[in-house]
């Protein structure tokens, strides 16, 4: 014979005869999936979030040296006029546009890395409409319209920043941030 704990099988007894136990098994096991998938998905550190004028403690029109300082590490660009720099203390897919000597815009390639408003990379064009409200508005894309747009977002009273989210088939696959008309350039520094 078999020694069983008796708490056991008391447990299991009642989980089985009950449709109400089932379902809040069933319940708590997809509650805990979302709540995984959630966390996995909102990877942006506090510090790393992105607004109109920057991304964390940075701001657009702020000197490259001053970026350096913030950022405790030296930002270097290789070409005069306009250039991208890459800082090692930021997470991936994060780059910096440099025009003369000033950071003009901030440009995420990657999900994981969301606005003030919680829109990022992978995100459909409708989320990031609902997000923005009546501060977006969609336009074609230079290359890839009719599949691609640009829903362009543009802060209250603010007419120096823009948000300008590219997307394909109804996705975000990049975005970008900072002063215009920097951060209309289509082509970055090309």
């Amino acid at each position: 014979m078999i020694a069983v704990d008796s708490r056991m099988l008391v447990v299991v007894a009642l989980l089985a005869c009950s449709p109400a136990g089932r379902e809040t098994a069933d319940t708590t096991s997809v509650v805990a999936d979302t709540s995984r998938d959630s966390a996995a998905r909102d990877t942006t550190a506090p510090q790393w979030i992105v607004r109109a004028d920057g991304i964390g403690p940075l701001r657009v029109g702020i000197p490259l040296s001053a970026a350096s300082r913030t950022l405790g590490e030296e930002l270097r660009v290789t070409q005069a006029g306009c250039d991208h720099v890459n800082p090692a203390t930021m997470p991936e897919g994060i780059l910096l546009m440099v025009i003369d000597d000033t950071i003009a815009r901030v440009e995420i390639d990657s999900a994981g890395i969301r606005t003030t408003e919680g829109a990022q990379v992978g995100d459909s064009e409708s989320r990031v409409l609902e997000l923005y409200g009546a501060r977006a508005r969609i336009e074609p894309h230079e290359y890839t319209y009719p599949d691609g747009h640009y829903v362009v977002v543009t802060p209250p009273g603010d007419t120096l920043h823009r948000i300008i989210f590219e997307t394909f088939k109804g996705l975000v696959t990049t975005y970008r941030a900072g002063r215009v008309p920097a951060v209309q350039l289509v082509e970055g520094c090309s």
